[in-house]
């Protein structure tokens, strides 16, 4: 079970990155909002 979560988490992390170096990966209108806002800071 331990190992289930750490790959869980790895995917996560790994499509955060994904959707926060490239507004292209930002495919639904929430993405958009969320992540827009921290590219104005």
């Amino acid at each position: 079970t331990e190992k289930a979560l750490d790959g869980l988490f790895f995917k996560v992390s790994e499509e955060e990155k994904d959707i926060r170096g490239d507004a292209k990966a930002r495919v639904n209108a929430t993405l958009q909002k969320v992540f827009g806002e921290l590219d104005k800071k």
